[in-house]
């Protein structure tokens, strides 16, 4: 039976490797066996040490990347804020993608056309070129849109919001990665799905953990014993990720207890947020260990020796690291009113807590042992129910 073939859109591909980069890997490694995956994606770096970085294969128009099994074809940009959409909303920026998606397009003719985001006028317009000639799945990968760019132009904001509810007008179907994100959508609700992504976990060995946390820009004798309550703290450090109510929180249970530790990995978004998390550290500097960038096998070495994970956002769609950490067995203190309330029930596989308030944020530190967990997700599930999708009518 031949293959039918994915063309997929995306912002970035194999770049970060951050929760959106890293479903859209999975999507493509574990569909590949049935269908031919082919990517557009944006790429702000050297073209060069992107093809060496990540091992690709010229092959015409095209690299190949042989771990996901994916040919891509990438539209060159320069980086020029912290906010890729306000990059990708330059007008030369969606002239050059729409020449190249349609120049694509018309070569491979896809069967199924999936959009991984639903924010850019270029991705809305592709939707609509292939309304009709192929299937369209949009992916909605984040939670409600216009609440983490505060300071972003006015005009930019609304073009985000009518863009985004008009996706459901020109899609076979939307997929959203929690009910949270489905929220998002105000005007037009219809043929919207909810799908919690479930993660591809790599299998990996615990035994060379300290190698990882020798990283720690703080002090790099920092150590975690058998007696230490240890967590983490996953995500690209800024406002919206609210590592310093987390940090606040922690001092204080240090206070009564110096065994408490906290492990913070992301890169720093935010310079200005960074140093106010460094004063608030400092004060127990002996209890923290912050790491940059890392890869994932690497973030799933901590998550595994951890006692649990800490994602207390503003805003979270499903952050990948949450559903790591329940696939790894590992109890979640999260935020309520986020996409974790789809699979975290209070106080019995996890706590819900209200990230603003430290009170709560503390109990579920204490408590958190007292929880067991019994995980019933898994990654081929997920795959299954994404097949459905790219199969019905």
């Amino acid at each position: 039976m031949q293959k039918k073939t994915i063309l997929r859109i995306c912002h970035k591909y194999l770049i970060n490797n951050d929760g959106y980069d890293l479903d859209v890997q999975d999507l493509c490694k574990s569909t590949s066996k049935t269908y031919n995956n082919y990517v557009i994606a944006y790429l702000n770096k050297s073209s060069s040490e992107y093809i060496k970085d990540n091992k690709l294969i010229k092959k015409g128009k095209f690299y190949y990347h042989p771990a996901t099994k994916t040919k891509i074809y990438f539209i060159k940009y320069k980086i020029k804020s912290n906010n890729y959409l306000k990059d990708l909303y330059k007008l030369n920026k969606i002239k050059i993608f729409l020449k190249a998606f349609k120049e694509i397009y018309d070569i491979i003719k896809p069967d199924i056309l999936h959009v991984h985001g639903t924010l850019l006028y270029q991705y809305l317009y592709a939707a609509k070129y292939a309304k009709g000639k192929s299937k369209v799945i949009a992916t909605h990968h984040i939670g409600l849109i216009n609440q983490n760019y505060i300071k972003q132009n006015l005009i930019i904001l609304i073009a985000k919001y009518i863009i985004h509810n008009l996706f459901p007008l020109y899609s076979n179907k939307i997929v959203c990665v929690s009910n949270y994100g489905k929220k998002s959508f105000s005007l037009f609700k219809k043929n919207i799905v909810v799908i919690n992504p479930i993660p591809l976990i790599p299998k990996v060995n615990i035994s060379n953990f300290n190698k990882i946390i020798r990283k720690n820009v703080l002090n790099n004798k920092f150590k975690v014993t058998k007696k230490d309550n240890f967590f983490c703290l996953i995500g690209r450090i800024c406002e919206q990720k609210n590592q310093l109510k987390t940090i606040k929180a922690f001092n204080e249970i240090i206070q009564l207890n110096p065994n408490y530790k906290l492990i913070i990995i992301g890169e720093i978004k935010n310079q200005e947020y960074y140093k106010k998390l460094i004063k608030e550290i400092n004060k127990k500097i002996d209890n923290y260990c912050i790491i940059g960038n890392i890869n994932n096998k690497e973030v799933i070495k901590i998550i595994e020796k951890s006692q649990g994970l800490i994602t207390i956002s503003n805003n979270e769609g499903l952050g990948r690291n949450a559903m790591e950490a329940r696939l790894l067995g590992k109890p979640i203190i999260a935020s309520k009113n986020s996409g974790y309330e789809d699979f975290i029930q209070n106080k019995r596989n996890g706590y819900l807590v209200n990230q603003n308030r430290s009170a709560e944020i503390i109990n579920a530190i204490k408590n958190i042992k007292k929880l067991s967990i019994n995980n019933n997700y898994s990654h081929q599930d997920y795959i299954k129910e994404i097949k459905k999708i790219y199969n019905g009518k």
